[in-house]
C-alpha cells in the first residue's frame, strides 16, 4: 500500500457519503451477493437448457478455485507465514469510516472481486449478451469495496485478476 492508494480510498470513502451507502452495503452483503449469483445461474439454466451443464460445470470449477485459493489460502493459510495487510478502515480508523460488515482478516485480495469476476466470466462465456451488464456490475463492485473502506485499489486489482483467471480456466476446462 502506498500513499496514493490510501488517498483513493479516503476520497471514495467520502464520495456521496450517506447517499449511496445503502447500495454499496447491499452489493457487498455476502447473502445478497450469493442470492444474486444463484438467481442468475438459475435463470440461465432455465432459459437456456442446452447450455445448462456447461454453465453448471464452469460455476463449480470457479467456486472450487475461489474457495481454495481466495478463501482458504489467502485468508487462513498465508497469515500463518506472513503478516497480512490490514483493511483500510482498521488501519486508519480516524480517517476511513467502514460501511457494512467489518471483516477482520486481511484485505489482499478482494474476495468479493474475485468471486464476482469469476462468475461474470462464466456467465458471459455462455451468454455473451451479458458482457456490458457484467462489466458495469464489476465496476460498481470495485467502487463499493473502496467506498466502504474495505480494500485498497491493489486489493481490487488482485481480486479481479484472480477471478478472471478462475473464470478463464473454467472456460478452457469445460466447453
Amino acid at each position: 500500500m502506498n500513499e496514493r492508494e490510501l488517498a483513493v480510498v479516503k476520497y471514495l470513502n467520502n464520495l456521496w457519503k450517506g447517499k449511496i451507502d445503502f447500495a454499496t452495503e447491499a452489493i457487498s452483503n455476502i447473502a445478497i451477493l450469493m442470492a444474486f449469483w444463484i438467481s442468475a445461474l438459475t435463470l440461465g439454466m432455465w432459459f437456456f437448457p442446452e447450455r445448462r451443464f456447461v454453465l453448471l460445470g464452469q460455476v463449480l470449477v470457479v467456486a472450487f478455485l475461489h474457495f481454495v485459493i481466495s478463501e482458504l489460502f489467502f485468508k487462513y493459510i498465508l497469515p500463518h507465514f506472513v503478516e497480512v495487510r490490514k483493511r483500510p478502515f482498521s488501519e486508519y480508523p480516524e480517517e476511513i469510516v467502514p460501511i457494512g460488515y467489518q471483516f477482520s482478516y486481511g484485505s489482499m485480495p478482494s474476495s468479493h472481486m474475485s468471486s464476482s469476476a469469476a462468475m461474470a466470466v462464466t456467465l458471459v462465456s455462455v451468454f455473451p449478451i451479458l458482457f456490458w451488464p457484467a462489466v458495469l456490475f464489476l465496476i460498481f463492485m470495485a467502487f463499493a469495496r473502496l467506498h466502504n473502506g474495505m480494500h485498497y485499489p491493489s486489493d481490487i486489482i488482485a481480486g479481479l485478476v484472480l477471478g478472471l483467471s478462475y473464470g478463464f480456466f473454467a472456460i478452457k476446462l469445460i466447453v
